[in-house]
């Protein structure tokens, strides 16, 4: 009997993620402006219970980033501009008065500025990164060399890069 192919659900590849992201946090405390990624339970968006996804916490505790991580191959997770996502992303930021927030749908990671609030949500971009390789659907993610490849060469370049962001050695 053949294995079927692998596959990864959203919650696990958040965990996945998060994980990783501490463990490189960890090795190097001094060069984030945060200090643990979290992936928790619900929260109230308008009056829908949304999953909060990624969430990414200074030292203090604080909440500084957050959004809405969606798998490719899935109608939400086609693109990572999709008005809808990046509406829920937002919503999600201003319910935790927090500045920063993103979309992501794993083959990009777009960071937008919730305080340019006169521009529309597409103006508001402050940087995406693109993963550097297609991955289709969440099969494709599952597969182990792509997510060995997420952890050990997009994650760390993406933290820094948030960091910079988030601590404002970045402009915008």
């Amino acid at each position: 009997m053949a294995a079927a192919n692998p596959t990864i659900h959203e919650v696990d590849f958040c965990s996945q993620i998060a994980s990783e992201a501490n463990i490189l946090i960890r090795q190097n405390p001094s060069a984030y402006p945060f200090s643990e990624v979290r992936v928790e339970g619900f929260g109230e968006v308008g009056a829908r219970r949304k999953r909060k996804d990624l969430r990414f916490y200074s030292a203090n505790g604080k909440l500084v980033l957050c959004g809405e991580v969606k798998l490719p191959g899935t109608p939400e997770g086609h693109l990572p501009l999709a008005e809808k996502l990046m509406q829920d992303a937002e919503s999600k930021a201003s319910n935790a008065a927090v500045r920063y927030f993103f979309t992501w749908n794993v083959n990009e990671f777009v960071v937008f500025n919730r305080k340019l609030f006169d521009r529309p949500l597409l103006e508001r971009r402050v940087r995406p990164w693109r993963l550097g390789r297609y991955l289709a659907d969440s099969a494709a993610v599952a597969r182990e060399e792509n997510l060995t490849f997420i952890k050990t060469h997009f994650l760390p370049d993406l933290l820094r890069g948030l960091a910079d962001i988030i601590s404002g050695r970045r402009a915008e």
